[in-house]
């Protein structure tokens, strides 16, 4: 998985939950309906939360990963360069002007 390990929210809730109820005094105490609502809606917080960070995370790697593809392109350019070969740019350059000298492409005004 990426990013840091989180603990899991089920035992957590289930403990706060059994918590919340013995300090009540149970489930049917005076505050037990409330405090059980309470941490029911504490859960599903917890767990929107959770959803959230994965789905940054997945952002997160994508974005990773289109940099990753940029910084090897970039590498491989540089390797071309130093070995005497024209760059990609160079090359649609050198493109451009190949159909703009067989007027497949037209020329900019000047």
């Amino acid at each position: 998985r990426f990013g840091p390990k989180l603990p899991p929210l089920w035992p957590a809730t289930a403990g706060a939950m059994s918590a919340a109820q013995w300090v009540a005094g149970g489930p049917n105490g005076p505050h037990g309906t409330q405090l059980f609502a309470a941490v029911q809606a504490a859960q599903g917080l917890s767990l929107a939360a959770l959803s959230v960070l994965q789905r940054e995370n997945s952002d997160l790697r994508t974005k990773v990963k289109t940099l990753e593809r940029s910084l090897q392109q970039a590498l491989h350019e540089l390797h071309e360069l130093r070995e005497g070969k024209p760059s990609a740019y160079e090359e649609q350059a050198i493109d451009v002007q190949e159909l703009q000298s067989t007027r497949l492409l037209p020329r900019p005004p000047p």
